[in-house]
């Protein structure tokens, strides 16, 4: 995959990733065994979307998107769009001359979350929307230092939603009790990301808290009487959000 980055070919670095990232397609395997799997490949991962970042800047190449569509398994195939995705231009970089070009990377990032939903099994799906996350991580940074920051907030807590569904889906994975714990809190940080990218946003301030953040952040911690979801969400909002914030929305 690398030494097809070195000559700029694109097409067959993806081929090669996606072998490496049908090892993300395993069955058999503990939370704690697929989590070292998967950061092996969230490294390539890393590396394969700073290339293609670097080359669509050099030279856009939107046929990418269409043809990662072509992978057979659909693991693989999501984590190549995700990360072809969050390599399209961000709308502040984007010529005011061109009025239907503002919502581009909104949309990207709204198909390939959308697209995620294909992908129920617990462990699979919850990596998979970690990767979003990270994937997208400059997006969101600059969508909401400007008039996006509302979208990249709609984004963070559908995706927080749904990854936290996964995560107390994690039980059917283990049967003993106090083994199926310690998983969960091994993996919990896949979850709480959304939060933390949630509350890096420039542009949230109290007022978008009040009436954007919060009542949405406490249905999805209501929804589900998982003790252990609802002590984790908690604690990441009380220490992720400023101080601020919660004095006041107190009452």
């Amino acid at each position: 995959m690398r030494r097809a980055l070195d000559s700029s070919n694109l097409r067959e670095a993806l081929r090669h990733c996606e072998s490496l990232l049908n090892e993300l397609r395993l069955e058999d395997c503990s939370p704690k065994e697929y989590y070292s799997l998967f950061s092996l490949a969230f490294d390539e991962l890393c590396f394969l979307r700073g290339a293609l970042a670097t080359e669509q800047a050099r030279k856009p190449r939107p046929g990418l998107r269409d043809s990662v569509q072509y992978c057979r398994a659909i693991v693989p195939r999501l984590y190549l769009l995700v990360a072809v995705s969050s390599c399209l231009p961000d709308p502040q970089t984007l010529p005011e001359t061109s009025p239907s070009e503002p919502a581009v990377v909104g949309a990207a990032a709204w198909d390939a979350l959308k697209l995620l939903r294909g992908v129920q099994h617990p462990l699979r799906g919850l990596f998979l929307r970690y990767w979003f996350v990270k994937a997208f991580k400059s997006t969101f940074e600059d969508m909401g230092e400007g008039p996006h920051v509302s979208t990249a907030i709609d984004l963070l807590l559908t995706n927080l939603k749904e990854a936290n569904l996964l995560w107390i889906r994690v039980n059917s994975l283990v049967s003993e009790k106090q083994k199926r714990r310690e998983a969960r809190k091994e993996l919990a940080l896949t979850v709480g990301e959304n939060l933390f990218r949630l509350a890096a946003l420039e542009g949230l301030d109290i007022e978008l808290y009040r009436s954007s953040v919060l009542p949405r952040w406490v249905e999805i911690l209501l929804e589900n009487p998982d003790k252990l979801a609802q002590e984790y969400l908690f604690d990441c909002a009380l220490s992720s959000f400023p101080a601020d914030f919660h004095m006041a929305t107190i009452g």
